[in-house]
């Protein structure tokens, strides 16, 4: 389906979705280049149901503005493409996040733009797993574009959606801007959240944002195989090297005092990385 413009359905603009009777459904579907607007549900649908029987959906270099619930959404279809798109929500109240990727694997999500969301920039959820989210950009997640109220979301949410969490997610190359600065950050929102705070087996790396608390929240740190704030009990599902973002306290006597900038595996152990102060 490519270059229609298609505004004010009751359901969703762009569906792939399957039969229930058959038990089939749209698999290796292309939506290149549509306009998406004012849909009474979302605006680009893939679908599959909880059998994921539709799957390797392409959606590309689409805009999406002001459907009801979320303007791009993934759900229970795996190993899609979603490249090139710009979703907007600057008049809409929206749902967990303007792109949402619910419980799907092996997708892949690339240089896309979010405008205004009305919740969550981009929200990953419910069991998704082996996905990778790069080069996104996200400008506002305040809701409806309203200055004068509170920032609503994060720029990407991990969460479990009551299913299980989020694992082996590579999300990279993210430039997350705050449309309202002052609030953005005093409410605690930040580029990157998670709900989870223990190992899922994710990399997160290269989110630079403006306007929100702080980068990476510590709870998405700690969802990664590089980086903890504690030293990993087990080398299993971690890099060669963890990071420590814990606080830095010195220890050791005088004179050779020392911090422990992360841990290294050797010989099937995580070793301390310890860096002298001079104290």
């Amino acid at each position: 389906m490519n270059n229609p413009k298609v505004k004010n359905n009751g359901g969703q603009g762009i569906l792939f979705g399957y039969n229930s009777s058959l038990g089939k459904g749209a698999r290796y579907c292309k939506a290149i280049g549509n306009y998406c607007e004012g849909n009474g549900q979302e605006g680009i649908t893939s679908f599959g149901g909880s059998n994921k029987v539709a799957y390797q959906n392409t959606i590309a270099h689409n805009t999406s503005k002001n459907n009801r619930f979320h303007q791009i959404e993934i759900w229970q279809s795996d190993d899609n493409t979603v490249i090139g798109n710009t979703v907007d929500e600057s008049n809409t109240y929206g749902s967990m996040g303007a792109l949402t990727l619910y419980n799907t694997k092996g997708t892949i999500a690339s240089d896309n733009k979010v405008l205004n969301a009305s919740n969550n920039g981009v929200a990953i959820l419910a069991g998704s797993d082996r996905l990778v989210v790069k080069n996104t950009t996200i400008k506002g997640t305040n809701g409806k574009n309203d200055t004068s109220t509170a920032t609503k979301g994060h720029g990407v949410l991990l969460d479990s959606n009551g299913v299980s969490q989020p694992t082996n997610i590579l999300l990279k190359d993210a430039i997350i801007e705050s449309i309202d600065t002052t609030k953005t950050s005093s409410n605690n929102k930040v580029g990157v959240y998670s709900t989870s705070n223990s190992l899922q087996g994710n990399t997160i790396k290269d989110i630079n944002t403006t306007g929100y608390a702080n980068n990476v929240h510590l709870f998405a740190k700690n969802t990664t195989k590089h980086m903890s704030s504690a030293k990993p009990s087990t080398v299993a599902g971690y890099d060669t090297y963890v990071e420590n973002i814990g606080a830095l306290t010195e220890a050791g006597t005088t004179g050779s005092k020392y911090v422990v900038r992360g841990w290294i595996q050797v010989g099937g152990l995580f070793l301390e990385d310890r860096m002298i102060t001079g104290n």
